[in-house]
């Protein structure tokens, strides 16, 4: 197997990750090819209807390639597959998320930018009528994070996603991470499903949701020889102020719970690696007497292996990344590490 592991370092900032836990393959280039299914899936139901509307299309599947070179990991995705059979609707979807990975910190972030949408009652996802498709409703996601693992030194959070170190020992961490969200829901004939919307009150026609979320979890992956279970969950608050309304906007505050957990297993053999991970965060808020749910997923399939670094390769690395590296000035860890 690879040794690309580098002795832990003995200064006082205890930067470094401890090589008994975690290998790291700096001289190698690690390419993978990948399948993802990107969602955004939206709930509404009445307080006083049990029936549940689903926002829809709720999904969509990407391929592409992915890997890392110099510490840093990269992706590439592109669509597969059209959201809809009728050739006539006009729907928008796009999916971006990112993170960046250091010994004891996550910094994530996610955008997701969805037009066009059906909205019909849960479960009837086969059949789909041109009256429950609102070409104008537009939706719009913004989020980001940072979450803080005492235990990271040991714990390799990216281990799972970019395969540029190794997890080699069990180990876990608990887990803290506070972030922001925006979210915007609008249509101008009413955000609403139609049965839902009261025939003597205006319609809904714009939802604005601003958080600031709190949390705290715990992390750990479990090693078998070459397999690996990797599980991360949190759950806390979100305080929320909402703008909502037609002619006249109303603002309310609210505080609810909010999750956000992570699973993966894989194989790795140091050579060679392949699994499936998933990334999914929920909450809810209410709008009049309206609920709504709302959860962003993410699975990947992922199979890759890991070359050794042409020399030419090897050559064009940009001096700032060692110089960011090693710089003792940083307030956090090397992002690249």
């Amino acid at each position: 197997m690879p040794t690309g592991a580098y002795a832990q370092a003995a200064d006082s900032t205890d930067r470094a990750m401890d090589t008994t836990y975690i290998r790291e393959f700096k001289e190698k280039l690690s390419l993978r090819l990948l399948g993802a299914m990107k969602s955004l899936k939206l709930n509404a139901r009445g307080t006083e209807n049990d029936t549940v509307y689903q926002y829809g299309p709720r999904y969509r599947y990407y391929t592409g390639i992915g890997g890392s070179l110099w510490n840093v990991g990269f992706t590439l995705l592109v669509p597969v597959s059209r959201l809809v059979k009728d050739e006539e609707v006009d729907v928008f979807r796009l999916n971006l998320q990112s993170s960046l990975f250091a010994h004891r910190w996550l910094l994530s972030g996610s955008y997701q930018r969805y037009k066009g949408y059906y909205i019909r009652p849960a479960g009837q996802f086969k059949t789909w009528t041109q009256e429950q498709f609102r070409q104008q409703m537009f939706s719009q996601k913004l989020e980001g994070s940072i979450t803080y693992l005492p235990n990271g030194n040991r714990l390799s959070l990216r281990a799972p996603y970019n395969q540029a170190v190794q997890q080699i020992k069990s180990a876990g961490s608990f887990i803290m991470s506070g972030g922001f969200s925006y979210f915007l829901l609008k249509d101008r004939t009413g955000i609403l499903p139609y049965a839902l919307q009261p025939d003597d009150q205006l319609p809904v026609r714009s939802l604005r949701i601003y958080a600031i979320n709190t949390l705290t979890g715990y992390a750990c992956t479990l090693v078998h020889r070459h397999f690996y279970l990797h599980l991360y969950g949190l759950t806390g608050f979100a305080f929320q102020l909402q703008k909502y309304g037609s002619d006249t906007e109303v603002k309310a505050f609210a505080v609810k719970p909010v999750y956000d957990g992570r699973a993966a297993i894989w194989y790795d053999n140091g050579d060679m690696y392949g699994g499936v991970y998933a990334l999914a965060n929920y909450n809810d808020f209410q709008v009049q007497q309206i609920a709504f749910g709302q959860t962003t997923t993410q699975i990947r399939f992922f199979v890759g292996l890991r070359l050794n670094q042409p020399g030419w390769l090897r050559k064009l690395k940009p001096a700032f990344l060692d110089k960011w590296r090693n710089s003792p000035t940083l307030p956090f860890p090397s992002i690249f590490e």
